[in-house]
């Protein structure tokens, strides 16, 4: 009997253990990496943090933003920003920006998560892009997928 609960309890804590690692980023079918957001994301944390705090990839689609958001929640757990600063916020022209933070190890926050995606539409891009010219808009029609995974 006494071998029978160490079994049991080492099959409870393996179960755990798996969850707790979460599930491994998987790149949403068909979307592109935004190549110059990406590195330039990454140069301005490197320089504010005077080392590499990880990887942030950067990741574009032109689908649904619902349908990238079924995709990933197979994989995570949504974190809900405080204050409702997830909500999805008035743009120029009348748009809506919508957004969601899903946390793919298990942790229980954004700041101790190592692995987490944010999903958001339209995709607005950077404004330290030299081709932006005054008038022009950062605001593209795509859904952004926002891989973070640190150190």
């Amino acid at each position: 009997m006494r071998n029978a609960w160490r079994l049991l309890l080492a099959c409870v804590l393996a179960a755990g253990a798996g969850l707790a690692h979460g599930a491994p980023f998987k790149p949403y079918p068909g979307a592109q990496v935004d190549e110059y957001t990406t590195e330039a994301v990454n140069r301005r944390a490197a320089s504010r943090a005077g080392e590499e705090m990880g990887r942030t990839t950067i990741y574009v689609t032109t689908d649904a933003y619902e349908k990238v958001v079924a995709f990933y929640r197979r994989s995570g757990r949504e974190f809900v920003m405080p204050g409702g600063l997830a909500q999805p916020s008035d743009l120029p022209e009348g748009k809506k920006l919508r957004q969601i933070y899903l946390i793919l190890d298990g942790a229980a926050s954004l700041r101790t998560s190592r692995n987490w995606v944010k999903i958001q539409s339209p995709y607005v891009g950077p404004t330290w892009k030299a081709e932006i010219k005054p008038g022009d808009t950062p605001i593209r029609e795509l859904t952004a997928i926002m891989h973070v995974q640190a150190k």
